[in-house]
């Protein structure tokens, strides 16, 4: 539903090769033939396999209508497009025009996998599954099942064999991506919220097959496959619509349909108490083009998160971020208690004035503040939690090269037009332009007027996928919105407390300093601005910078050892332990290891044909039955998260491999290079921001003379001040991206 399906084709190679000049005619002719017959070939084969699909999805509709349900004649179903599948009008259709009506009988719903199986309730039998009180979890089982039942048999599933026919998994959610596409979103912790997904995932799947290992396990939970099972609960998250009792339903049909932003779809929609589902046209639809829906009023980092795309950052009708609690607690509210709250909350902006509403909007806040009201011990003020919320950010975003190009931008058209949240657009047209006017005139204009004003509103576009790549603009999107969430909240927490004027910051801004008013009058917090969690950053900044330097080193005993001078303990991180080579470089790795780069020499003398491997893919080639320096790479993020929070200097001891890659991150070298680097061994880099966002990097002597005297190892040491390092991944020259911002 609404995504981005990629079209893979098999073209066969013409094996006949360039022909000799003297080649005869008939020779010429009989290559012509044989290349005119494969193009047809080629031609009847992709036709055959669009006409399966349009079968299928008329055996699918004539299903839906013997359940009671209607699919106008006028629609028909496209697949091999660009966009993958999709609905397209195949007649005019009129405003108001009823489209679809899929009875609760032809849906898959809680109630209907629970009446068909047995599945369901066995799931209800097992404590502490991730999304077991939702009905996701019984869902996805009842899935799973039936997905390996009809891959044996298409006729054991009875009459919903017409919708699997149809199915096909989520391939392009982020999930899916590859580990050095899903390291673009560091920062954003939607890249905390994939591998959470896969933490989960892993964990109720073994809960669920558990009696298996027994031989207890009952014919429905055998046919379970963890690959299809991950599957199921992506589609779900992608698929499925909310029904009555807020309970999972995925709908025929209606699920095909691609997403356009709320103020461009094509339809509206409405579930009545019994599920059943009816569908009908917001306005007139031309005959061959496509059915559009929205997929609800979402931020780009939610669309994200559920569907693995972004809306254009001119039909955004809102920011936000997502905020894990217990990194929120650990990083900046030691002694506050979140057992009783949800794992994530969101901070949001509020919706743009110009969008309809039914009755009031939400406030922003309110989930927040409902979450932060079951914290107990040392709770911050709401709007302190705020603001250190978009300090956070704002630091980490900063100094995120991926994006600098666009914070340039926005700074740019600020200059001209300080209340401009525009970033993706450059000259005056950008400095005059308002997502707020904008989306009030789209809703005085018909369908054809709409598409002709977003054609014009795309026309520059610097995050358009067709420029930047699909998946670069994604993650540009959604990382924007977020900064933009952030710089929206510091500034109406500002304008509030009288330290900037409404000509000074975004429209935006001066809308949440409004809704913060509001709730700040509601919630009684007259005093908040007086708090010290208010005022986190002031402190941060006035403490002293000769205070206790903080220690990381890996767990390995010489690491530990190196710093026992330093009168207090190490934060002891098996991160930071070298990389894992596996059978490889037992017994003498580290004695042959005498210059300032891993033994390579002795490493291509030893094992040839692993080296020459190793030189062909050196960021992902692994060791035998060990790491890859991508795995090191990906281990090191948590680390490099803590190292970022900390408000005072940094020492980081680790290996000669581990501290490659961290100077490769802080050097601006491709981590593909790493292995290439010069770390000498007794020495403390030392790494320092400089003008411009880039890092100078070299060997601090004076700190050297305070603690050589007590060192008692030869661990390599790196020691960064102050801010963090920032790169970019082009292709397969992976680099480091979004990066972190405050002291090192």
């Amino acid at each position: 539903m609404g995504k981005r399906r990629d079209t893979k084709t098999n073209a066969k190679q013409d094996r006949w090769g360039a022909k000799e000049q003297s080649q005869s005619s008939s020779s010429v002719w009989l290559y012509g033939a044989v290349t005119l017959a494969g193009v047809l070939l080629a031609i009847a084969t992709q036709q055959v396999g669009r006409n399966d699909k349009q079968e299928k999805f008329q055996r699918l509709v004539r299903w839906v209508q013997e359940a009671g349900g209607y699919v106008s004649p006028k629609i028909s179903y496209v697949d091999a497009t660009t966009k993958g599948a999709m609905l397209l009008a195949s007649e005019p259709v009129k405003e108001g025009e009823k489209l679809m009506r899929i009875p609760r009988q032809a849906q898959i719903s809680d109630a209907s996998v629970r009446s068909d199986s047995a599945l369901p309730r066995y799931v209800d039998g097992i404590s502490d599954l991730s999304l077991g009180r939702s009905g996701v979890a019984a869902m996805a089982a009842w899935l799973t099942s039936r997905y390996g039942s009809y891959l044996q048999d298409p006729e054991s599933v009875g009459p919903w064999r017409f919708w699997w026919e149809m199915f096909s998994a989520p391939w392009s959610m982020p999930f899916y991506r590859d580990a050095t596409e899903q390291l673009l979103l560091l920062g954003s912790y939607e890249f905390q919220e994939i591998r959470r997904n896969l933490f989960w995932y892993t964990r109720d799947f073994e809960k669920l097959t558990e009696p298996c290992k027994k031989g207890t396990c009952s014919a429905e939970v055998r046919l379970m496959d963890f690959d299809a099972y991950q599957a199921m609960n992506q589609f779900i998250l992608s698929h499925a619509f909310k029904g009555p009792g807020d309970k999972p339903h995925i709908i025929p049909i209606f699920e095909v349909l691609n997403h356009s932003p709320e103020l461009a779809s094509d339809l509206n929609y409405e579930m009545d108490g019994d599920g059943n589902l009816e569908v009908w046209a917001k306005w007139d639809i031309p005959p061959g083009t496509e059915i559009t829906n929205s997929y609800g009023r979402r931020s780009n980092s939610e669309l994200l998160a559920s569907y693995g795309f972004a809306d254009p950052p001119y039909l955004e009708p809102f920011w936000s971020l997502r905020i894990f609690t217990q990194a929120l607690a650990e990083k900046h509210f030691p002694d506050m208690d979140i057992e009783d709250m949800e794992i994530d909350v969101r901070l949001a902006t509020p919706w743009l004035r110009s969008l309809p509403t039914d009755g009031a909007a939400p406030t922003p806040l309110a989930t927040l503040a409902s979450e932060l009201d079951r914290a107990t011990g040392q709770v911050p003020s709401l709007l302190g939690l705020v603001e250190t919320t978009a300090d956070h950010f704002l630091k980490w975003y900063r100094n995120d090269q991926l994006i600098a190009k666009y914070r340039s931008t926005l700074e740019e058209n600020r200059r001209h037009n300080a209340s401009s949240s525009v970033w993706w657009l450059e000259g005056p047209t950008a400095w005059s332009f308002s997502r707020e006017e904008f989306a009030g005139l789209l809703q005085s204009k018909g369908r054809s007027e709409r598409e002709k004003l977003r054609q014009e509103a795309s026309s520059g576009d610097l995050s358009d996928p067709r420029s930047i790549g699909f998946w670069n603009s994604t993650v540009v999107r959604v990382k924007m919105s977020e900064y933009l969430c952030a710089v929206a909240h510091k500034e109406a927490l500002q304008l509030l407390r009288g330290e900037l004027q409404s000509s000074e910051v975004m429209a935006e801004s001066v809308q949440t300093a409004e809704a913060l008013r509001d709730f700040r009058r509601k919630r009684a917090e007259l005093a908040a601005f007086e708090t010290p969690a208010l005022r986190l950053k002031e402190e941060e900044e006035k403490r002293d910078a000769n205070e206790a330097t903080q220690v990381f080193t890996s767990t390995m005993p010489r690491a530990v050892a190196s710093v026992c001078c330093m009168g207090q303990p190490p934060d002891k991180r098996s991160a930071l332990n070298p990389i894992d080579k596996g059978v490889l470089g037992e017994g003498w790795w580290d004695v042959e290891c005498p210059e300032d780069v891993p033994p390579w020499r002795e490493v291509e003398k030893r094992h040839p044909e692993f080296m020459q491997q190793w030189k062909q893919d050196p960021l992902c080639c692994h060791f035998p039955g060990g790491e890859s320096y991508l795995d090191v790479v990906m281990r090191l993020e948590s680390v490099l998260i803590d190292v970022e929070m900390c408000t005072s200097p940094v020492l980081i001891v680790s290996h000669i491999t581990t501290l490659q890659v961290l100077l490769a991150y802080f050097k601006g070298v491709p981590v593909a290079e790493a292995w290439k680097l010069s770390l000498p061994k007794r020495v403390v880099v030392e790494v320092s921001p400089t003008a411009g966002g880039s890092y100078a990097c070299e060997e601090s002597s004076a700190w050297l003379r305070r603690v050589k005297s007590k060192l008692q190892d030869t661990q390599p040491w790196l020691f960064p001040q102050r801010r963090s390092p920032k790169r970019m991944r082009s292709g397969r020259d992976w680099q480091w991206s979004s990066r972190c911002s405050t002291e090192l």
